[in-house]
């Protein structure tokens, strides 16, 4: 296409309002003949029209800058956007063009000013079409959507309505779940005994979002007039909570000398397009003499029906854990207590590790109070009696003052490291917050440790510091929710622990509490979904300040743990060569000190450059698994293949375990080449993986009990070759332990569980001593605590779960649905359900 003809398409194009062809069109032609100015003009009428006015712009500057005597076609394409009238929506974006001109065309600039001035005139002059004051409308979906951002979870729902009987001054908060499996017959009761409300609270705070009642309360130190309570809610969002629990909603209230008030809502109506706005969806409110809080009875009763999900034991067990810590464990107030019961009652909450329990457990206390520029603690090691005869107490009282470094001369710069130290700027921020008082009870959780010390249920403890360990925050008694919880390290413990292990202390070995004064604290501000403060300046220095004393503790607590390790002489978890370095070292500093110095520095970079070597390995093909996985895997089948053939077993069944070899090693080449997957049946797994263990079962003498019924199995999408060989590792680690244990009968129980509320479960529990570990050290490559382990059967059976979205669990006999004999081991395969 020539010239003329790419020209002519392009204007035609242009003309049929087929504006992105046409610009491409006429920008090819343009590249041929920059200087054709009827093709500029048309071009960038073009940009306007596809809202490229910047490309419009600059489009006919440049051309104007570039083309002599244009002042003609300038005048001629002014005049012709006057008489378009007022409409300069569009065409006045060439009024930024001209203005460019005038820079270029010197000789015609006082013209152009001339030609433009009508048109500024006529845009100031625009007829005002419409004016109104227009208010905002909320749609009907509005509260949902609240709801669902602000309101976490369903325990975190129920957290904020013990939290609202709190501020209502009750002394008691009761939640029963009724059928809490069934989403249509299941029922939550929530029921407190505060000052409850009349019908002008209800219809001008309650049914009023986001109002500012309770904050007024709290900014002019408002207490509550029985127990002289500074409310904890400040938002005006607690009541979505009873909307994340449930569809429907019966709320019942009095208020003392008042009558009951019955509101009911219906949040699927909220979702009916026949409601547009928020104002039109009905919310039934009716006044009755009092049928439920008669008397001087007074309170609030909140009937929530037609669940969103089904709760599961998991859910009921980490419920009842949550909203029993709502009050301060070392400060609690004496004027409230939270119920929870369950019915009809399925044992769920039989064989709860409760805070007390764990307390009397802690091997070390301190009490520390922060005020200002200094801190003073109290530690105490107390050893129990076993213990107490090879490791005598020691208690310790120290005052310090906070180091706070200085600032850089540019006093706008902030240091690289100004969240890790206190600076002078901090010291003012800090006494603003207040005291501070921390609690810590710190555990010693080496197994010959809490043997010394007489622990019965380790278990227990173990399970409980996971799910409840760290450090919470409570204001005026009550918990600020988001801290000290298992998901959120918000002191970054951890971060601290996998740097020097050994030397600092994780969130699952101390169970700690910051209390606050919430008058004295106002810089600590609450988010608006009540999960945790905002982390402001204020939020920065409160954890810089909390970091440095648990420094101080830790050193303290490091001076008993070495005490205590002279005495147990521990059997150490098993880690090649890592561990062979370690006891290389601590031998250099005892016996041969003088070459410490010359030594310790090699022995480092040794360590440093075989965790270099080994993470590469770890990572070979992109998939996690390394030679030495495949040669673990093969050497147990192989094993097995050795068994069959002592033991005479039929040619078809050393065939079958010779190809289930073949095929195990095919299964990785398919893992490293990320092979597809398909629909797999649970049960169908199981057995195959049963049937492929039954001679090493047989030989070890252990009862295997398949608790899969087709009513129970369920599906998932994986590569059967893989999740067999799984399922047969844990059997594998169940039988080596039963030998340890050596009990009189032998057990192993495995089947599904729905105790999950991420998915279903396969269960591998058995008799034998049980698991002594953390899950995150048993799921990390090269840890054994077997003699001759590698460390790899738990770390491959991880790995494998992760790539079809599950992972291991570790969860406690009461934690899943198992007969009551498996008091041993318990491990899952959680395979996550998409949401």
């Amino acid at each position: 296409m020539n010239s003329v003809e790419l020209k002519t398409k392009g204007f035609e194009l242009y003309k049929n309002k087929n504006f992105h062809e046409a610009s491409t069109v006429l920008a090819k032609y343009l590249t041929e003949n920059p200087k054709d100015f009827d093709a500029i003009t048309t071009y960038a009428k073009t940009l306007v029209e596809l809202h490229e006015y910047i490309n419009a712009i600059n489009i006919l500057a440049v051309a104007f800058s570039k083309i002599k005597n244009t002042h003609d076609y300038v005048i001629k394409t002014g005049r012709q956007f006057t008489a378009k009238g007022l409409n300069y929506d569009k065409h006045e974006k060439y009024l930024f063009a001209f203005n460019l001109l005038f820079d270029h065309i010197d000789d015609q600039k006082d013209r152009l000013k001339e030609l433009i001035s009508p048109i500024q005139i006529s845009r100031t002059q625009r007829p005002i079409l419409r004016d109104e004051n227009l208010a905002f409308q909320a749609s009907a979906r509005l509260l949902l959507l609240l709801g669902d951002e602000l309101i976490r979870d369903a325990r975190y729902a129920a957290f904020e309505l013990v939290k609202n009987a709190y501020d209502a001054d009750a002394t008691t908060a009761l939640m029963e779940i009724h059928n809490p499996e069934s989403v249509k017959k299941g029922k939550i009761i929530f029921q407190d005994d505060g000052h409850g409300m009349d019908w002008e609270t209800v219809t001008n705070v309650w049914l009023v979002p986001g109002t500012i009642h309770r904050k007024t309360q709290v900014a002019n130190n408002q207490l509550t007039p029985k127990f002289k309570r500074l409310p904890l809610g400040s938002k005006g969002v607690g009541r979505f909570a009873a909307h994340k629990l449930g569809k429907k909603i019966s709320l019942i209230t009095r208020k003392q000398d008042f009558n009951e008030i019955v509101i009911s809502i219906d949040w699927n109506e909220f979702e009916n397009k026949k409601y547009k706005y928020l104002d039109q969806v009905p919310i039934q409110v009716t006044e009755r003499t009092p049928e439920i809080f008669i008397g001087d009875e007074t309170g609030t009763r909140i009937e929530i029906s037609d669940f969103h999900n089904r709760w599961t034991r998991g859910d009921v067990r980490q419920l009842h854990r949550e909203i029993m810590s709502i009050c301060s464990p070392y400060d609690s107030p004496d004027s409230f207590q939270t119920i929870l019961e369950i019915f009809p009652d399925k044992n769920w909450l039989k064989n709860l590790f409760e805070f007390s329990d764990a307390t009397k457990l802690a091997l070390q206390r301190a009490t520390c109070l922060i005020s200002g520029g200094s801190f003073s603690y109290s530690y105490r090691m107390n050893p129990f009696p076993l213990l107490n005869k090879k490791v005598s107490s020691r208690d310790i009282e120290e005052n310090q003052d906070f180091k706070f470094k200085k600032m850089p001369d540019e006093s706008d710069i902030f240091p690289a490291d100004y969240d890790s130290y206190l600076y002078d700027p901090d010291r003012k921020i800090l006494e603003d917050i207040g005291p501070i008082k921390l609690d810590l009870n710190i555990f010693d959780l080496e197994k010959k440790t809490l043997n010394l010390l007489e622990v019965g249920d380790q278990r227990g403890l173990r399970a409980f510091l996971k799910e409840n360990g760290g450090i919470s925050v409570y204001r005026d008694k009550m918990r600020v929710y988001g801290y000290g919880e298992s998901h959120n390290d918000w002191l970054r413990l951890g971060d601290r622990r996998a740097t020097k292990a050994a030397k600092h202390l994780g969130n699952n070995q101390i169970l700690g509490a910051i209390s606050l004064n919430l008058a004295e604290s106002s810089g600590l501000i609450e988010k608006t979904n009540r999960e945790g403060f905002v982390e402001n300046s204020a939020f920065k220095v409160l954890r810089k300040a909390v970091l440095e004393v648990i420094s101080v503790i830790e050193q303290e607590r490091n001076i008993d743990k070495e005490r205590i390790r002279d005495v147990t002489n521990k059997s150490r978890l098993k880690e090649p060569v890592l561990q062979e370095l370690s006891d290389l070292r601590e031998r250099i500093v005892q016996k041969a000190p003088e070459v410490e110095q010359d030594l310790l520095p090699y022995l480092e970079r040794a360590e440093k450059e075989f965790l270099q070597v080994r993470e590469e390995l770890l990572v070979a093909a992109g998939s996690g698994l390394s030679l030495g996985v495949v040669i673990h895997e093969a050497e147990k089948r192989i094993i097995e293949l050795n068994k069959a053939i002592d033991e005479g077993a039929s040619g078809n069944t050393i065939k079958t375990l010779a190809v289930g070899l073949s095929k195990l090693i095919e299964g990785f080449t398919y893992l490293m080449r990320k092979s597809p997957t398909k629909k797999e049946d649970a049960q169908t797994l199981v057995s195959l993986a049963l049937n492929n263990c039954k001679h090493r079962l047989k030989y070890h003498k252990v009862e295997v009990i398949n608790g899969f019924h087709e009513s129970d199995s369920f599906s998932f999408k994986g590569t059967r070759r893989l999740i067999v060989a799984s399922i047969m590792n844990l059997i594998d680690n169940s039988i080596y332990w039963l030998d340890r244990k050596n009990p009189d009968s032998k057990k192993i129980f495995i089947g599904p569980t729905r105790d999950y509320s991420d998915g279903p479960a396969i269960i591998i529990a058995d008799n034998g001593p049980g698991i002594s570990d953390e899950p995150e050290i048993l799921v990390r490559p090269f840890i054994t605590r077997k003699r001759d382990g590698m460390g790899l059967g738990l770390y491959l059976a991880n790995s494998i779960m992760e790539l079809h979205n599950g992972k291991l669990v570790f969860p406690e006999t009461y934690d899943v649905t198992i007969p009551e004999e498996y008091t041993g081991a318990v491990v899952g395969m959680l395979f996550k359900e998409e949401k």
